[in-house]
């Protein structure tokens, strides 16, 4: 589906995404969802969110909430071009931001039995991927982990939220299975939808640009900004991706569909979770 909506928003339209710094001009949609929080601090900006990650009682839950509402503000922000975003390079991003934090989450729990489980898979290339069911667990949840806090409840529930019918949800299997064949092709990273849905940057590229966006976010230090707003634990960065993701899928339901929107913010996360760290630091390759 092609179209517009009062958002700039996009779907399957030619443009591209550069680095620029956060725009300036604010539109009537995005002051529909967002209580603004302006600050003097040049690059990236404060926004507070009116939709809050639930942590009752736990230390970290203002700070979290800033994070999220930090995330999404830039984000949005960063991938807006001429006014407009292209939808599928949007979910994207938000894809290739969970999938990285679920990975350095796990890494982060020094957790020995967990990390015995993981495996590394280096291609003729040189490029490495990690491989394991604690990595995936970090994705998908389990019995023990609540579900508001990994990224697959969360984007099915965007998605479903948005109209798709729960027996239409894509099967988790099959999204990691199309990662795995994807890696070492052409086709790297790039989702299993139609050639018009393809997002326009690479999902190891939008990780490169977005990262340090993320990371600004997550320590709640801004450049230019005195303030600080508090550092989100890593064991949180999961289910503050996983609610970004939940926002976005609804977001641009009125030009891409649900289900589609679900299968490129699955499988880039899927993707990036598996990615090295030094892939970060290698330039694009010409």
């Amino acid at each position: 589906m092609e179209g517009f909506v009062p958002a700039p928003i996009q779907s399957s339209m030619q443009c591209k995404l550069r680095a620029v710094p956060v725009h300036q001009q604010e539109d009537r949609y995005v002051q529909s969802l967002f209580r603004q929080e302006e600050s003097a601090a040049t690059g990236v900006r404060q926004r507070r969110t009116t939709r809050q990650i639930s942590l009752v009682g736990h230390p970290d839950e203002v700070a979290c909430n800033f994070a999220f509402s930090h995330l999404v503000h830039n984000l949005r922000a960063r991938m807006t071009i001429d006014g407009r975003i292209h939808a599928e390079t949007y979910l994207a991003a938000g894809g290739v931001i969970a999938g990285f934090a679920a990975q350095r989450a796990l890494f982060a729990t020094n957790n020995s039995e967990a990390l015995r489980q993981m495996h590394i898979v280096t291609t003729q290339a040189g490029d490495k991927y990690f491989y394991g069911d604690p990595l995936n667990t970090m994705l998908l949840g389990g019995p023990d982990v609540p579900a508001n806090e990994r990224l697959w409840p969360l984007a099915a529930g965007g998605a479903v939220a948005a109209g798709l019918a729960q027996d239409r949800l894509p099967r988790v299997e099959d999204m990691f299975a199309h990662v795995a064949k994807s890696i070492g092709t052409e086709n790297e990273g790039l989702p299993s939808v139609s050639p018009k849905n393809v997002p326009h940057l690479s999902p190891k590229e939008l990780l490169r640009q977005l990262w340090p966006v993320a990371m600004t976010c997550f320590t709640g230090r801004f450049p230019a900004e005195a303030r600080e707003y508090g550092i989100a634990s890593t064991h949180f960065w999961p289910a503050i991706t996983g609610h970004l993701a939940n926002a976005q899928i609804q977001e641009v339901r009125p030009v891409l569909d649900p289900q589609t929107s679900l299968v490129i913010l699955m499988e880039t996360a899927i993707y990036a979770s598996k990615l090295d760290l030094a892939a970060l630091d290698t330039p694009p390759s010409a």
